[in-house]
């Protein structure tokens, strides 16, 4: 049920919204896109956008890491999708800390 009225109320409420704020701007000169106004899947390109709330609680976390990790490998799903369900993160900012921090482990490894 929780998923369901999310789902709608993004199609339904969110993304319209979007599409409204996104036309003005256009309109008004604030944000240039070209064809927006003159091609409906122009237009749909540019107004498309992902709806993610917070995410849901993880019941089992070692078992809903491993199902997720799964799906990436098979690929059925992204890394950035389920770094998005898993814990409301952002995969593109946390990749380049992870990258930072295994970088800081191993020139501390090879200190001892």
């Amino acid at each position: 049920m929780f998923k369901m009225r999310r789902t709608w109320l993004a199609t339904r409420f969110c993304q319209p919204i979007y599409e409204e704020f996104l036309t003005e701007a256009i309109l008004l000169g604030r944000i240039d896109a070209p064809g927006f106004l003159d091609d409906p899947l122009i237009r749909k390109a540019y107004a498309t956008a992902e709806w993610n709330g917070p995410a849901q609680g993880l019941l089992n976390p070692l078992n809903e890491v491993n199902v997720a990790i799964k799906r990436v490998d098979n690929g059925f799903s992204t890394r950035a999708k389920e770094t998005v369900e898993m814990n409301g993160g952002d995969y593109w900012r946390n990749h380049p800390q992870r990258v930072r921090e295994e970088q800081a482990l191993g020139t501390t490894n090879r200190k001892r």
